[in-house]
């Protein structure tokens, strides 16, 4: 992570011992942060902005860096957070926005693919700022009182 305002903040991987040092997420005015392996260890979920006017997505990305997946939130929420389901198939979300002049967040669920994104509720419960997410090794639909939309 450079965190230069031209290069961006980047995302390098390299085995324990040093070796095999590369750029996984490297573009020239993109920011990647917060990045966690997949289950499987073959992909990079993370929080990505382009720094020249874009909005806040999560991003999957291959640790050969050939391919990058992007995941956007509906409008004026913006990825915050994130984590992958326990069997790397889903990804949990954090996203925060400003409705009616109040910050607030939401969760939403969506497959790799990023082209099922659904937004989650708790019954009764208003999420002001939620500022982590974990998934436990229950699936979504073994929660009770979970309404996804």
């Amino acid at each position: 992570d450079t965190h230069c305002h031209e290069t961006g903040a980047q995302v390098f991987v390299a085995c324990f011992d040093g070796t095999d040092f590369r750029a996984v997420a490297r573009k020239k005015f993109h920011y990647y942060w917060y990045p966690l392996f997949s289950p499987d260890g073959e992909m990079l979920l993370t929080k990505h902005l382009l720094a020249t006017g874009g909005r806040c997505t999560t991003n999957i990305v291959s640790l050969d860096g050939k391919t990058e997946r992007e995941i956007v939130v509906q409008p004026p929420f913006q990825s915050e957070y994130h984590c992958w389901s326990p069997e790397g198939d889903s990804i949990a979300i954090v996203a925060v926005g400003e409705t009616d002049g109040r910050r607030e967040s939401k969760i939403y669920i969506a497959d790799t693919q990023g082209s099922a994104i659904r937004e989650v509720s708790l019954d009764g419960v208003e999420f002001f700022q939620a500022n982590a997410i974990v998934w436990t090794a229950k699936k979504a639909s073994e929660f009770r009182n979970l309404n996804v939309r």
